[in-house]
């Protein structure tokens, strides 16, 4: 097996950034989250953020 460097998920994650390609995520309790259910994200979400919109970086037309 031969994962991407940085976050294992970069390479299809939709919040991936170039410091997700250069560092791996720490494990971390979020708050909000039940105890012991950890994340390893630069970007987690939590109760108080709102997923944003999934845009294409070159949007091509429609059929």
């Amino acid at each position: 097996i031969n994962p991407p460097s940085g976050c294992r998920f970069r390479t299809r994650c939709w919040k991936a950034t170039d410091k997700c390609a250069s560092e791996a995520p720490p494990l971390v309790q979020v708050e909000g989250n039940k105890p012991g259910h950890l994340t390893a994200c630069h970007y987690p979400e939590t109760d108080e953020t709102v997923p944003a919109p999934r845009l294409a970086k070159d949007p091509q037309p429609a059929a």
